[in-house]
């Protein structure tokens, strides 16, 4: 009897640690979007009447991202984003139709934009690079972005940043340098949960 006792948690080690791996498998994958995260980008534009430069921030609230990431292989990290353009907000409702407009991301024909990227290179603690693929406007252009990931709990928060040219991309082809900036800043604040978690 006392052998049956003592043998029952060596029997049951296996099933645990299968468990575990499993728990951790699910931990490696992770979803963000709005509200609890954020993702805008940075550009200037000359006003109509006096054409000095103003700035202006362009947020979404329609996008959602997916990460695959595990803190032992970050080589084998994916990342998914997809933007809903026409949830762009910009606080000036004559700019959100100009941009989402037929010379800038003509929005009508190419209503998503897609992000994805496989691998991470880590620059530093808790920093990394990933190099990947952004969709706009039917274009296809490599993108890098560099950012800051930790795992708190049971939340992966990371914040990064991006360039982006946007004539590479075909947008906004008659507005040179002195009308709108050519290289816009991207940023994020991401907040993600496990997927499937609460």
């Amino acid at each position: 009897m006392n052998g049956a006792m003592l043998g029952t948690p060596i029997k049951l080690l296996p099933v645990a640690c299968i468990l575990l791996a499993a728990a951790q498998a699910r931990g490696a994958e992770w979803e963000a979007g709005p509200p609890s995260s954020t993702l805008l980008f940075r550009a200037e534009h000359a006003d109509m009447h006096t054409n000095a430069m103003e700035a202006f921030t362009g947020t979404f609230g329609d996008w959602s991202a997916r990460i695959s990431y595990d803190p032992a292989r970050p080589e084998a990290a994916t990342i998914h984003v997809r933007i809903a353009l026409d949830s762009l907000d910009t606080g000036d409702p004559p700019l959100d139709r100009e941009i989402l407009g037929d010379d800038w991301f003509a929005a009508g024909d190419w209503p998503e934009a897609t992000y994805r990227a496989e691998g991470f290179s880590s620059t530093g603690k808790d920093r990394f690079q990933a190099e990947g693929l952004l969709t706009l406007r039917g274009v296809e252009q490599p993108v890098v972005l560099a950012f800051e990931l930790e795992i708190l709990d049971d939340q992966a928060v990371a914040q990064g940043r991006a360039v982006i040219d946007r004539l590479a991309f075909g947008i906004g082809e008659s507005a040179g340098p002195s009308l709108a900036t050519v290289q816009v800043g991207v940023e994020f604040d991401l907040k993600a949960t496990p997927v499937g978690g609460n």
